[in-house]
C-alpha cells in the first residue's frame, strides 16, 4: 500500500471481531512506521450492509485507500458503496477479503486489494501436482485459494497423529490429544504451498506473500515475495 501502490493516507475500518481488529492494528503500525498517516478509523457490525455514512466519512477524511479486516461478506458491500458515494479509491485486506463472493457482490470491486499467505497453488510443482490431482478427483467445487493450505493443514494434523502414535509403539495412547499440539509444533515436510513446519511461537516458518488484486472482475495475483519484519 506504501511502497508499490503510493498511498499515503488511509482510512482504517475494521468489524470488530479479534481477527479484523488484530489485522487492522498491525496495519496501522507497519504503514505509519513507514510514514504513512492514518486519517480515520471505525468499527462496523458484522452482518452490517449499509456503509452510507461511512463512505461519507471517507470520502471527506482525504483517504486514498481503506485497509479493512474482516472478511468479504461486510468488504464487498463497503467496497461497493465507497465507490458509489464518488470515493474512487482502493480498499485492501487480508485474506478474509479473498473469495470469489467478494467479485460476484460487487460490480465495483475493481483495482481492490488482498493479501494471501504464501504463493499461488499455480505457481510452484507441489501447488500444481495438488491442483492435478483435485482436479482429477472430480468434486464439483473448484479448489479455491484455500484448497492447497486446507491440504496441508489436513496432512499436518495426519503427520502429528502418526506421530503420536509411533511414539508409543503404533498405537494410539490414552492422552493423545494432549500430545497433538507439541506434535505439529514438530511436523516438518513439503506441502502444496511449500515448506510446512512452524516455529517457537507456533507461526509457520513460510514467509512468503502474495498481493492479488480485482481486474476485470477476478482475482489475480500480482506479487509475491518474501516476508522480511
Amino acid at each position: 500500500m506504501y511502497r508499490d501502490a503510493g498511498k499515503r493516507k488511509v482510512f482504517a475500518v475494521d468489524d470488530g471481531s479479534a481477527h479484523g481488529t488484530a489485522l487492522t492494528a498491525g496495519f496501522r503500525r507497519e504503514f505509519t512506521g513507514l510514514g504513512g498517516s492514518v486519517v480515520g478509523a471505525a468499527a462496523v457490525a458484522a452482518g452490517e450492509k449499509d456503509f452510507t455514512a461511512l463512505a461519507g466519512q471517507v470520502k471527506a477524511s482525504g483517504a486514498e485507500a481503506v485497509y479493512f479486516g474482516g472478511d468479504h461478506t461486510v468488504a464487498a458491500p463497503l467496497s461497493r458503496r465507497l465507490k458509489e458515494s464518488g470515493a474512487q479509491i482502493p480498499l485492501m485486506g487480508g485474506d478474509g477479503i479473498l473469495d470469489t463472493q467478494f467479485v460476484k457482490g460487487n460490480d465495483r470491486a475493481e483495482g481492490d486489494l488482498a493479501t494471501w499467505l504464501g504463493v499461488p497453488a499455480q505457481d510452484t510443482a507441489g501447488g500444481r501436482a495438488f491442483l492435478a490431482r483435485y482436479a482429477g478427483a472430480g468434486y464439483r467445487e473448484d479448489a479455491g485459494f484455500y484448497g492447497a493450505a486446507a491440504h496441508d493443514a489436513a496432512w499436518a494434523v495426519i503427520e502429528a497423529v502418526k506421530a503420536v502414535a509411533a511414539a508409543n509403539g503404533g498405537a494410539l495412547p490414552s492422552d493423545a490429544r494432549s500430545r497433538m499440539a507439541d506434535a505439529v509444533g514438530r511436523v516438518s515436510f513439503e506441502g502444496a504451498t511449500g515448506p510446512v513446519a512452524f516455529d517457537a511461537y507456533g507461526d509457520t516458518v513460510n514467509r512468503q506473500l502474495t498481493v492479488y488484486t480485482v481486474r476485470a472482475g477476478a482475482w489475480e495475483s500480482v506479487k509475491s515475495g518474501a516476508y522480511e519484519p
